[in-house]
């Protein structure tokens, strides 16, 4: 989610995902936070029903460059044994919710959102 952090006076942006914190970045501004995190969900493959803005809000243009980049720090976080390393979106994402570019095995992968559990689908 997004926090304030006292300290630093900005809001920090970190996901909870295949139990480890992961870092996605930091803003002065909430609503670029906001959408930081949406990005990062969605690399992902969380459940679309819990972002901040649907998939028809646009970016906002001051606000691109910070979403790509918590977009890459959170493909370059996924660990080989999450088997959700992903690409950014535009850089390799499929495009489709739940199959994920699966750097490893260089195949797609399908995996949904059962109950609190990943449950691996299968590759293509």
């Amino acid at each position: 989610g997004v926090f304030w952090n006292k300290q630093k006076k900005t809001f920090q942006v970190l996901i909870w995902h295949h139990a480890k914190t992961l870092y996605v970045g930091i803003s002065a501004d909430a609503k670029e936070a906001a959408f930081m995190r949406d990005r990062a969900w969605r690399d992902l493959g969380k459940d679309r029903s819990k972002l901040n803005f649907d998939d028809t809000v646009p970016v906002p243009n001051e606000y691109l460059t910070s979403v790509a980049n918590a977009s890459k720090k959170v493909a370059s976080q996924a660990t080989p044994s999450s088997s959700l390393a992903i690409e950014p979106s535009g850089g390799g994402a499929s495009g489709y919710i739940g199959v994920f570019w699966n750097k490893q095995i260089k195949t797609f992968q399908v995996q949904i959102w059962h109950h609190g559990k990943t449950l691996y689908v299968g590759i293509s």
